[in-house]
């Protein structure tokens, strides 16, 4: 009988029954507390590999493997310009397995440390990104050859106001297609953040929808800059941001030229008399409701339109 069910031997693991439904490509395990970096392991949970950095390098591009993480996985850094992980193989899936705090943890420990996306079609899923240092510079960066990627059901946080995460997400220009959904931003109030995500050039084809942000972002560009540069055909819906910051209260700037749509995001700042979308006069915006004080009830913003136009 034809089925999507396949027996699959890989070299040094076990017999496995795979869903070819899902991928074609391998999988492999990632586990902190019981895996071992060497050839003898990965293929199963039983015996995973030690580090996600070692799994993508068994990975082979645009093959649709997919890491899954195990629930507890614990990684961390101090050492200077380190990238903690760098997910630089193209069409590969990172999957943390495990709810809440039980989700794989990448602590980020030296203000220069970082975690990369540098490939396209890939997928970075259900992690945990902690800054514990002061003025991490940024959390994820995902470099401009990363099109099509999706970053998912992740959680943002810093530990402090002293140990601050300036920029959880940084996205170079050109970085098209990207897709950021479900998200979680945790910011201590009063340090020193600039941005949540802060896009340096343009993002084509951007989605950015259902993510959670509250924060502290100082910088003029917001919680959200998407100011750096024209982008085509964006979508940005269903956030919910809170910015306390009383010096900018900026939730999301866009560039004049954007083009797309920017529907049903409700945004919280804390600037009197300050709007809390900006720019994108060549967008197009619907019920998104603003406030700029606490204990107050949004009001439509960018300003309603009162006719229609001739």
């Amino acid at each position: 009988m034809r089925t999507g069910l396949f027996a699959k031997k890989t070299p040094g693991g076990i017999l496995a029954i795979e869903s070819m439904d899902i991928t074609t490509g391998s999988r492999f395990f990632v586990d902190s507390g019981t895996g071992v970096n060497d050839e003898g392991h990965g293929s199963s949970p039983d015996a995973p590999y030690a580090t996600l950095d070692y799994a993508i390098g068994k990975c082979t591009a645009n093959k649709g493997d997919i890491i899954y993480v195990m629930p507890g996985h614990s990684e961390s850094t101090s050492t200077a310009s380190a990238e903690l992980f760098d997910l630089d193989v193209a069409g590969v899936s990172v999957i943390g397995l495990g709810e809440g705090d039980k989700r794989p943890t990448f602590t980020l420990a030296v203000a220069t440390a970082t975690v990369v996306i540098g490939a396209a079609g890939c997928r970075l899923s259900n992690i945990i990104l902690v800054g514990n240092i002061s003025d991490l510079v940024a959390g994820l960066e995902i470099e401009a050859a990363a099109t099509g990627c999706i970053v998912d059901h992740c959680l943002f946080k810093d530990s402090a106001t002293n140990k601050d995460m300036l920029k959880a997400i940084t996205v170079a220009a050109d970085a098209d297609r990207l897709t950021i959904e479900d998200n979680q931003f945790l910011i201590t109030v009063g340090g020193e953040a600039t941005h949540a995500i802060e896009f340096v050039g343009g993002c084509d084809g951007l989605i950015l929808r259902r993510n959670y942000f509250i924060g502290d972002w100082k910088d003029a560009g917001g919680a959200i800059d998407l100011a750096g540069a024209a982008s085509v055909g964006i979508l940005v819906h269903d956030n919910f941001m809170v910015n306390a910051d009383a010096s900018v209260g900026l939730c999301m700037d866009l560039h004049a030229s954007t083009t797309g749509g920017v529907f049903r995001n409700f945004v919280a700042g804390s600037k009197s008399n300050t709007e809390t979308i900006t720019g994108g006069e060549a967008a197009h915006f619907g019920e998104n409701y603003g406030n700029d004080a606490a204990a107050t009830t949004g009001i439509l913003t960018p300003s309603t339109a009162t006719n229609w136009s001739a």
